[in-house]
């Protein structure tokens, strides 16, 4: 026994052997650390409840501000710092509600609403001054609404406007109203008086309202826009004889141009879908000569109606050479207008007074 412990050779073998199983012990202590610092693989997450907690995050819509919902009558109030149109864009209020409805072009549709509704009151071009104020009730459509309604609206409407004009030291106040008798909403006056002006006799009918006047906006437009669906029928106003018909289609789209029987006057008939007559015919006052449309350069279906001196020859105002009127409510109409006229005044004092 004595030999295996005094045996040179069998002692470095057993140093070999301790120095070893030392190094294994060493390393097998550092790879086990080593595992337990590493994360664990994906499919087991260390926070499983914080992981699923946080995935949907990502997913989510952005919040939108709280506010009136759609359908919802919305009364604004603004003044004029600048200009008519800069108003709506500059004002936080109708930027807010622009979010609300997820509607970037909010201000702008707005702007053109409201201009529209005022046309007959105000130049908006030279007649606005600093200053000025304007509160207005609108409310955004419904989509299912906007599929059962045959009036042509858009995705909103304008309801009620009071413009304070200082110009002529005035409100200008208007409500829009439709009548049994009409085919589309209107706006009136307090007092019951249609604003727009009656035609007579008029190019056409049934039109959702006249949205650009002769001459009110730079470049100069040499007629009469009124706004009507594709199709509706559009009138001879007077006797003549149809002297051109679909000339600068790009622009005019399918269009008439009648000269009277006494050779001075011509109106032009433009952007139609249809034409019912033809080069040379001769057609009275009443006739039926085409169909609205939306061909040529035109952003909406709408009737161009224009009158001039021969072809060529100085422009007119339709409305000043063709005699007009104003329509008014009455009886019960009148009675229920003014109901709804006390209603709306609420709104608008609500927002002004804050």
């Amino acid at each position: 026994m004595s030999y295996l412990f005094t045996n040179p050779q069998l002692k470095r073998w057993k140093t070999l052997f301790w120095i070893s199983f030392f190094l294994n012990v060493v390393l097998g202590v550092a790879l086990y650390i080593g595992d337990n610092e590493k994360p664990l693989p994906a499919e087991h997450p260390a926070e499983p409840a914080l992981a699923h907690a946080e995935a949907p995050a990502a997913a989510k819509e952005p919040e939108r501000p709280a506010g009136p919902a759609v359908g919802e009558a919305i009364p604004v109030w603004l003044t004029i710092t600048d200009n008519f149109y800069n108003a709506f864009a500059t004002d936080p209020d109708i930027a807010r509600l622009a979010v609300r409805f997820d509607f970037p072009r909010l201000a702008e549709i707005l702007s053109v609403h409201v201009s529209r509704i005022l046309i007959w009151d105000l130049a908006l071009n030279r007649e606005v001054m600093k200053g000025d104020t304007l509160s207005f009730v609108f409310r955004m459509i419904p989509a299912d609404e906007l599929k059962q309604r045959d009036d042509m609206p858009d995705s909103l409407e304008v309801l009620a406007v009071s413009y304070f004009s200082n110009r002529y030291n005035k409100f200008i106040d208007l409500y829009a109203y439709r009548p049994a008798s009409e085919k589309y909403h209107k706006y009136y006056y307090g007092d019951g008086q249609m604003s727009e002006k009656r035609m007579k006799p008029p190019p056409i009918r049934e039109q959702a309202g006249v949205i650009t006047l002769f001459d009110d906006r730079p470049p100069k437009h040499e007629g009469v826009d009124f706004k009507a669906p594709t199709g509706t029928p559009v009138y001879a106003t007077f006797d003549g004889r149809v002297t051109r018909t679909d000339w600068q289609v790009r622009f005019n789209g399918y269009s008439v141009e009648i000269t009277a029987r006494n050779g001075v006057h011509t109106a032009k008939y433009l952007h139609l879908s249809e034409r019912l007559v033809e080069h040379g015919q001769e057609v009275r006052q009443g006739d039926v000569i085409a169909k609205s449309g939306n061909t040529g350069k035109a952003s909406l279906p709408h009737l161009h109606y224009q009158v001039s001196v021969g072809t060529k020859g100085k422009l007119l105002d339709p409305f000043k050479y063709h005699e007009t009127y104003h329509d008014y409510l009455k009886g019960d109409e009148l009675r229920k207008f003014q109901e709804m006229v006390v209603d709306y005044k609420k709104l608008l004092k609500k927002v002004v007074d804050g």
